[in-house]
């Protein structure tokens, strides 16, 4: 089409000159007096060469298109229309003026649509339930000739074909859940819309969809209140349960504490118990005179002969009496000899 129109332009441009050609045209006849041959005037025969030259360049220009990355190229002919070949990316061959090409992007692409208060989803409990969907989708790269014939450009696509069909199927899936169920269901809403999506034939028979998210889900400002309402009752219930988790905790803690500190203990005991225990099977008589006989043993070695002089408590009052050693004694007793 673009073609034809690059065509009509350079066709008007050249028709002063065409019709001053004309006006000096000059018949050339026999001697007869018939018809011989056109004489053209010197100016006109260059304007005729370009012309007609400019005219083979266009064609022979027309004849080739090259479709983007990420695009396909639509067929449409004088004589059938929109064709069934679709061009791929790269260099391809047309027939000109027959035939023009238009370029269609195939890229993947996202898409926003919102369920406002005017077209606001139903929970099962009745909700006016609002919500964002952005939809990542790109139009069937083989296909775009049918989705060109029957819907048009990607714009009228998105329009026609992509918002319906999102939006009639996130309010099918919706009213499944209850509205305070729906914000932490959110991500199985999700999953659902895009199987349900995907199994759409009017969707599918012209684009893909690759992926779905679903934003800004909110109610009517009343209901949005119970639910705050509810939620910080539960968050405080949550700390509760919080706090008495972790005094149970502390609890236990100190319990597990005394308990070990009492198994420590009786492991103490049990351990001094056994070694008296040891101690006493290993004291016998024959080990008391032995080692009766190794402190006298003791004792005589370090013994100078004198005996030691202490003080005793005697007598019901506890009267000090002073011990006297066996050599006073016996000075004592040769004086009175003498």
């Amino acid at each position: 089409m673009v073609t034809l129109l690059k065509m009509f332009v350079v066709l008007f441009a050249t028709v002063p000159f065409l019709v001053k050609t004309v006006k000096g045209l000059k018949i050339v006849r026999d001697d007869a007096g018939r018809f011989s041959d056109i004489e053209l005037p010197g100016f006109a025969r260059w304007i005729t060469a370009a012309a007609a030259g400019f005219f083979i360049s266009i064609i022979f220009v027309s004849s080739f298109v090259i479709i983007p990355r990420g695009h396909r190229g639509v067929v449409f002919s004088l004589n059938e229309g929109v064709e069934k070949r679709v061009l791929q990316e790269g260099f391809s061959v047309i027939l000109p003026v027959y035939e023009s090409v238009s370029i269609y992007n195939v890229q993947r692409d996202t898409a926003l649509y919102e369920l406002g208060r005017d077209n606001a989803a139903a929970s099962s409990d009745l909700q006016d339930v609002y919500a964002s969907i952005k939809v990542t989708y790109r139009p069937i790269p083989s296909r775009v000739n049918v989705t060109w014939q029957e819907i048009g450009d990607r714009e009228t696509l998105e329009q026609k074909v992509l918002e319906v069909e999102v939006t009639h199927v996130l309010k099918a899936v919706i009213p499944a859940y209850d509205a305070q169920d729906i914000i932490p269901q959110r991500e199985k809403i999700r999953s659902q819309v895009l199987e349900v999506l995907n199994r759409r034939k009017a969707l599918n028979r012209y684009a893909e969809v690759f992926s779905v998210s679903i934003r800004n889900i909110d109610f009517r400002p009343e209901f949005r209140n119970l639910l705050e309402e509810k939620a910080q009752k539960s968050q405080e219930l949550q700390i509760a349960e919080r706090k008495v988790a972790i005094a149970e905790q502390e609890k236990l803690r100190r319990i597990k504490e005394a308990e070990g500190a009492a198994e420590s203990k009786k492991t103490r005991a049990d351990g001094e118990a056994y070694q008296n225990k040891a101690l006493a099977e290993s004291v016998t008589p024959r080990s008391l005179e032995s080692r009766k006989v190794d402190v006298l043993e003791t004792l005589s070695e370090k013994w100078n002969g004198d005996f030691p002089k202490t003080w005793l408590n005697i007598g019901a009052n506890g009267m000090p009496l002073p011990l006297l050693s066996i050599n006073e004694l016996m000075e004592g007793t040769l004086k009175e000899n003498e």
